[in-house]
Protein backbone atom coordinates (compact mmCIF):
# COMPACT_ATOMS: atom_id res chain seq x y z
CA UNK A 1 0.00 0.00 0.00
CA UNK A 2 0.71 3.30 -0.29
CA UNK A 3 0.25 7.18 1.02
CA UNK A 4 1.40 10.37 -0.29
CA UNK A 5 2.68 12.58 3.07
CA UNK A 6 2.93 16.29 3.75
CA UNK A 7 6.42 16.44 4.42
CA UNK A 8 7.54 19.91 5.31
CA UNK A 9 6.57 19.60 9.57
CA UNK A 10 8.62 16.40 9.56
CA UNK A 11 11.21 18.69 7.91
CA UNK A 12 10.83 21.41 10.74
CA UNK A 13 11.55 18.90 13.87
CA UNK A 14 14.02 17.25 12.53
CA UNK A 15 15.74 20.71 11.40
CA UNK A 16 16.63 19.57 7.91
CA UNK A 17 15.92 19.80 4.33
CA UNK A 18 14.85 17.89 1.84
CA UNK A 19 18.14 17.36 -0.33
CA UNK A 20 19.70 16.25 2.63
CA UNK A 21 16.45 13.47 3.52
CA UNK A 22 16.56 12.25 -0.12
CA UNK A 23 20.14 11.96 -0.07
CA UNK A 24 20.13 9.78 3.06
CA UNK A 25 17.31 7.83 1.81
CA UNK A 26 19.25 7.45 -1.33
CA UNK A 27 22.14 6.04 0.44
CA UNK A 28 20.45 3.81 2.96
CA UNK A 29 18.48 2.19 -0.08
CA UNK A 30 21.82 1.70 -1.74
CA UNK A 31 24.04 0.60 1.21
CA UNK A 32 21.27 -1.36 3.17
CA UNK A 33 22.70 -2.80 6.55
CA UNK A 34 26.03 -0.72 6.02
CA UNK A 35 24.18 2.35 5.95
CA UNK A 36 24.39 3.06 9.56
CA UNK A 37 24.54 6.60 9.65
CA UNK A 38 21.87 6.85 7.18
CA UNK A 39 19.57 4.64 9.00
CA UNK A 40 20.78 6.70 12.83
CA UNK A 41 19.56 9.99 10.90
CA UNK A 42 16.59 8.77 9.17
CA UNK A 43 15.19 6.58 12.29
CA UNK A 44 15.54 9.78 14.40
CA UNK A 45 13.47 11.58 11.91
CA UNK A 46 10.35 8.65 11.85
CA UNK A 47 10.58 9.28 15.63
CA UNK A 48 9.64 12.85 15.55
CA UNK A 49 7.84 12.71 12.81
CA UNK A 50 5.75 10.32 14.54
CA UNK A 51 5.51 11.41 17.71
CA UNK A 52 5.68 14.71 17.01
CA UNK A 53 3.80 15.73 13.71
CA UNK A 54 1.43 12.92 13.59
CA UNK A 55 0.39 13.24 17.04
CA UNK A 56 -3.51 12.02 16.61
CA UNK A 57 -3.92 8.26 16.18
CA UNK A 58 -6.33 9.15 13.02
CA UNK A 59 -7.41 6.23 10.63
CA UNK A 60 -5.70 6.87 7.28
CA UNK A 61 -6.36 6.51 3.49
CA UNK A 62 -4.29 4.41 1.76
CA UNK A 63 -4.04 3.37 -2.11
CA UNK A 64 -2.37 0.14 -3.16
CA UNK A 65 1.04 -0.07 -5.68
CA UNK A 66 -0.50 -1.81 -8.29
CA UNK A 67 -2.91 0.90 -9.02
CA UNK A 68 -0.53 3.60 -9.33
CA UNK A 69 2.60 1.85 -9.96
CA UNK A 70 3.45 3.88 -13.23
CA UNK A 71 3.31 7.25 -11.51
CA UNK A 72 6.54 6.50 -9.30
CA UNK A 73 9.39 6.52 -11.41
CA UNK A 74 8.69 9.77 -13.69
CA UNK A 75 10.60 12.60 -12.28
CA UNK A 76 7.49 14.55 -11.70
CA UNK A 77 6.14 11.64 -9.82
CA UNK A 78 4.94 13.71 -6.78
CA UNK A 79 2.15 15.70 -9.28
CA UNK A 80 1.15 12.71 -10.68
CA UNK A 81 0.03 11.23 -7.65
CA UNK A 82 -1.26 14.29 -6.33
CA UNK A 83 -3.34 14.47 -9.50
CA UNK A 84 -4.52 10.37 -9.01
CA UNK A 85 -5.16 10.15 -5.54
CA UNK A 86 -7.51 13.57 -5.78
CA UNK A 87 -4.89 15.60 -3.24
CA UNK A 88 -6.57 18.81 -4.10
CA UNK A 89 -5.17 20.22 -1.17
CA UNK A 90 -1.56 19.99 -2.24
CA UNK A 91 -2.26 22.80 -4.49
CA UNK A 92 0.64 25.07 -5.37
CA UNK A 93 -0.42 28.36 -6.88
CA UNK A 94 1.47 29.42 -9.67
CA UNK A 95 3.28 32.33 -7.74
CA UNK A 96 3.91 29.63 -4.96
CA UNK A 97 6.54 27.53 -3.15
CA UNK A 98 6.52 24.17 -3.92
CA UNK A 99 5.48 21.75 -1.11
CA UNK A 100 7.76 19.00 0.28
CA UNK A 101 5.98 15.30 0.18
CA UNK A 102 7.27 11.80 1.06
CA UNK A 103 5.79 8.70 -0.42
CA UNK A 104 5.41 5.69 2.25
CA UNK A 105 4.84 2.06 1.26
CA UNK A 106 3.73 -0.85 4.03
CA UNK A 107 1.98 -4.33 3.55
CA UNK A 108 -1.06 -4.77 4.34
CA UNK A 109 0.35 -7.59 7.02
CA UNK A 110 1.60 -4.33 9.01
CA UNK A 111 -1.72 -2.42 9.22
CA UNK A 112 -3.22 -5.80 10.46
CA UNK A 113 -0.68 -6.18 12.93
CA UNK A 114 -1.41 -2.70 14.50
CA UNK A 115 -4.78 -3.50 14.28
CA UNK A 116 -5.30 -6.57 16.33
CA UNK A 117 -8.56 -7.11 15.08
CA UNK A 118 -8.43 -8.29 11.46
CA UNK A 119 -11.71 -7.12 10.84
CA UNK A 120 -11.53 -3.64 12.63
CA UNK A 121 -8.03 -2.97 9.97
CA UNK A 122 -9.75 -1.59 6.90
CA UNK A 123 -13.19 0.08 6.34
CA UNK A 124 -14.54 1.43 2.92
CA UNK A 125 -13.87 5.47 3.45
CA UNK A 126 -16.88 7.91 3.93
CA UNK A 127 -18.08 11.44 4.07
CA UNK A 128 -17.42 11.42 8.03
CA UNK A 129 -13.88 10.67 8.12
CA UNK A 130 -12.38 13.48 6.91
CA UNK A 131 -12.92 17.31 6.62
CA UNK A 132 -15.60 18.33 4.05
CA UNK A 133 -13.86 18.02 0.86
CA UNK A 134 -15.12 18.54 -2.39
CA UNK A 135 -13.22 16.04 -4.39
CA UNK A 136 -14.44 13.33 -1.85
CA UNK A 137 -16.87 10.53 -3.69
CA UNK A 138 -18.24 7.72 -2.09
CA UNK A 139 -17.96 4.32 -2.97
CA UNK A 140 -21.72 2.53 -4.18
CA UNK A 141 -22.76 0.01 -1.71
CA UNK A 142 -21.23 -3.15 -1.61
CA UNK A 143 -18.37 -2.55 -3.14
CA UNK A 144 -15.36 -3.61 -0.71
CA UNK A 145 -13.07 -0.09 -1.41
CA UNK A 146 -13.51 3.73 -2.39
CA UNK A 147 -12.32 5.18 -5.41
CA UNK A 148 -10.18 8.17 -5.66
CA UNK A 149 -11.78 11.52 -7.41
CA UNK A 150 -8.73 12.35 -9.71
CA UNK A 151 -7.91 15.47 -10.69
CA UNK A 152 -8.42 15.01 -14.34
CA UNK A 153 -10.82 13.64 -16.30
CA UNK A 154 -10.93 9.69 -16.84
CA UNK A 155 -13.21 9.43 -19.96
CA UNK A 156 -12.21 5.55 -20.61
CA UNK A 157 -12.51 4.72 -16.81
CA UNK A 158 -9.23 3.39 -16.77
CA UNK A 159 -7.49 5.67 -14.26
CA UNK A 160 -10.09 4.62 -11.00
CA UNK A 161 -7.51 4.27 -8.25
CA UNK A 162 -8.74 1.66 -5.27
CA UNK A 163 -8.79 3.35 -1.57
CA UNK A 164 -9.62 2.27 1.84
CA UNK A 165 -9.49 3.85 5.51
CA UNK A 166 -7.32 1.92 7.53
CA UNK A 167 -5.68 1.80 11.56
CA UNK A 168 -2.54 3.85 11.74
CA UNK A 169 0.94 2.97 11.58
CA UNK A 170 3.73 4.20 12.84
CA UNK A 171 6.97 4.75 10.09
CA UNK A 172 10.03 3.33 9.88
CA UNK A 173 13.38 4.07 7.50
CA UNK A 174 12.04 1.37 5.45
CA UNK A 175 8.44 2.66 4.77
CA UNK A 176 10.29 5.97 3.22
CA UNK A 177 9.76 5.12 -0.95
CA UNK A 178 11.08 8.37 -1.76
CA UNK A 179 10.50 11.97 -1.30
CA UNK A 180 10.48 15.47 -3.62
CA UNK A 181 8.52 18.45 -4.47
CA UNK A 182 4.93 18.98 -5.38
CA UNK A 183 5.24 22.03 -7.89
CA UNK A 184 2.35 22.65 -9.99
CA UNK A 185 -1.40 23.71 -9.55
CA UNK A 186 -4.08 21.40 -9.59
CA UNK A 187 -5.49 20.57 -12.98
CA UNK A 188 -8.19 23.66 -13.98
CA UNK A 189 -11.15 21.37 -12.94
CA UNK A 190 -11.75 22.18 -9.39
CA UNK A 191 -14.69 24.59 -9.52
CA UNK A 192 -17.92 25.76 -11.60
CA UNK A 193 -19.06 23.77 -15.02
CA UNK A 194 -15.49 21.66 -15.24
CA UNK A 195 -15.59 20.40 -11.92
CA UNK A 196 -19.15 19.19 -12.31
CA UNK A 197 -18.16 17.65 -15.40
CA UNK A 198 -15.37 15.75 -13.53
CA UNK A 199 -17.19 14.48 -10.66
CA UNK A 200 -20.21 13.50 -13.52
CA UNK A 201 -17.73 11.64 -14.62
CA UNK A 202 -16.22 9.69 -12.16
CA UNK A 203 -19.96 8.97 -11.50
CA UNK A 204 -20.44 6.90 -14.64
CA UNK A 205 -17.17 5.09 -13.69
CA UNK A 206 -18.30 4.11 -10.62
CA UNK A 207 -21.93 3.31 -11.98
CA UNK A 208 -20.30 1.05 -14.92
CA UNK A 209 -17.51 -0.79 -12.53
CA UNK A 210 -20.49 -1.92 -10.12
CA UNK A 211 -23.18 -2.19 -11.91
CA UNK A 212 -25.38 0.06 -9.80
CA UNK A 213 -27.37 1.95 -12.46
CA UNK A 214 -28.87 4.17 -10.13
CA UNK A 215 -25.93 5.09 -8.10
CA UNK A 216 -25.66 9.04 -7.55
CA UNK A 217 -26.83 11.62 -9.25
CA UNK A 218 -25.37 14.08 -11.78
CA UNK A 219 -24.66 18.21 -10.83
CA UNK A 220 -25.46 20.39 -13.00
CA UNK A 221 -22.81 21.78 -15.70
CA UNK A 222 -24.78 24.68 -17.11
CA UNK A 223 -22.90 27.49 -14.68
CA UNK A 224 -19.61 28.26 -14.23
CA UNK A 225 -19.58 30.01 -10.96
Amino acid sequence: MVRVERFDEALTVMDTDLPTVEAQLTAFRRRKAKARDERAFLDELCVRWNGQVRRQDRPAFGAFLDDVETEIDPPDWANRLRNRLGLAHYHVPASGDPIPVALVSYRVAEVLAAAGDPQRAFSVPTVLDGELNAHFFPAPSGVGYGRTLGLEPDPECEQLVAEVLHRRIDYTPYHLMKVGWVTTPIPPYASGAAFARLRNGHRFCLRYESGQDDFGENIPEDRDG
